[in-house]
């Protein structure tokens, strides 16, 4: 591949310029982020070769692969905008958002044949270029969703990109993607947050100084960056609220059983197999 553009240099963004430098997957590594410090940081490191100051300069540079990993609403914006560049109809397009509904409502009524959505299953509750790392991404699942029928040699190029980065890939269609995230990522946040706002609110008690390390590990994810949480929770409310549902129908049935030790007992045992047999 000659030429790489990443839009957006937070962890995600930043820890993709790394490693493509550093498995020389590219010859010429571009970068644009609205916070120039960023990019400053990102060329002065060696991890992307030429800094993007304008962002409509990326149609004559003419990328072979535009990564968007900006948040949802902002990756849906940009995405929009460089499917309709006819100069850059020969690049393929893809992103690293958390939820797809969104976008590809935004993107269904403009015939974008060039675009195949990422979501690499990596991350922290750290945020920004400073906290991105190298490897980021190694023995990690990334979600390929086809939603725009790319075609298949493309979509392949995606797909080895993303093994390159050390990641498994596997496929969904956009409503199995947002319901399995909201799942595997989103509902664990909500709950984090919630749980950090119960405890919060407990204000004669002495939580915080008894606690031990299994609940501050519980918590850590509610340290996670509000602004993108925010944004992930209202893009994907839907597969969220959904989920949550079903968390409270297993939580009133665990409150159902606890008069009785031995029921208790029985739903504990057949929960923890699931764990260690799924996870």
């Amino acid at each position: 591949m000659k030429s790489v553009c990443i839009i957006g240099l937070g962890l995600i963004g930043g820890s993709i310029t790394r490693d493509i430098k550093l498995k020389k997957l590219a010859e010429v590594v571009y970068a644009f982020d609205k916070n120039a410090n960023s990019l400053e940081k990102a060329k002065a490191a060696g991890w992307i070769d030429i800094a993007i100051d304008e962002f409509n300069d990326i149609k004559d540079i003419k990328p072979d692969l535009i990564i968007v990993a900006t948040p949802i609403k902002s990756a849906a914006k940009i995405l929009f905008n460089l499917a309709q560049e006819e100069s850059l109809s020969n690049s393929i397009l893809t992103d690293t958002a958390s939820a797809k509904g969104f976008i590809y409502d935004q993107l269904k009524d403009i015939n974008a044949k060039n675009i195949a959505l990422s979501h690499p299953m990596a991350g922290s509750h750290n945020s920004g270029f400073d906290a991105s790392k190298e490897d980021l991404f190694n023995n990690k699942k990334t979600i390929i969703v086809d939603a725009f029928n790319i075609d298949s040699e493309n979509l392949a190029k995606v797909e080895h990109f993303w093994h390159k980065l050390g990641s498994d890939t596997i496929n969904m269609n956009v409503d199995d993607h947002d319901y399995a995230v909201a799942f595997a990522s989103h509902l664990p946040h909500l709950i984090a947050f919630g749980l950090t706002d119960a405890i919060k609110n407990e204000a004669n008690s002495n939580i915080n100084q008894s606690s031990a390390g299994g609940l501050k590990e519980f918590l850590r994810i509610a340290a996670s960056d509000p602004d993108m949480w925010v944004d992930i929770f209202i893009t994907n409310k839907e597969a969220i609220v959904k989920s949550l549902k079903q968390f409270n129908i297993s939580i009133e049935n665990l409150i159902n059983n606890i008069e009785s030790i031995e029921d208790l007992k029985s739903e504990l045992y057949k929960i923890k197999k699931f764990k260690e047999d799924k996870f």
